[in-house]
């Protein structure tokens, strides 16, 4: 099966066939807001896995049959993402953290044009403040 390698793809489908990465300790609440195609389907399979621990692929597949999001499942549980078993919780993370990365930089943008355009309010430019901070903090570390 050939298609783009995405970070939300490579997500979605690390999930997919190691359920039990739900149980790592990740919140997607702050990313709610991501511009990012996918997302819906990764968060309701985090919620899906950490409400039935120890559900299996064959299992999730089975909830999604007959919807939306049934065949783009059964691409990613065929796929070889040719990382290594003791590779996947680490890859599975690094992945989350650029995406937390890229809602930032996404969040920082938005409001950054909104100041140049109709300005800001004062709560918007602490928020603007508190990530631009994060967002160098990220950078040194």
């Amino acid at each position: 099966v050939k298609f783009k390698r995405t970070p939300m793809r490579l997500l979605i489908g690390l999930l997919l066939q190691n359920p039990a990465l739900a149980q790592l300790d990740y919140d997607l609440s702050s990313l709610r807001g991501l511009n990012e195609p996918g997302f819906d389907l990764f968060n309701e399979l985090t919620v899906l896995c950490r409400d039935h621990i120890g559900i299996t692929m064959g299992q999730i597949l089975e909830y999604w049959r007959d919807t939306k999001n049934s065949k783009p499942l059964e691409i990613l549980a065929l796929w070889d993402h040719l990382i290594e078993e003791d590779k996947i919780e680490d890859t599975f993370r690094d992945t989350l953290a650029y995406l937390y990365i890229q809602f930032m930089d996404q969040h920082i943008e938005e409001l950054i044009a909104k100041d140049r355009t109709t300005g800001l309010e004062i709560a918007e430019k602490q928020e603007l403040a508190q990530l631009l901070s994060e967002r160098q903090q990220n950078n040194n570390s």
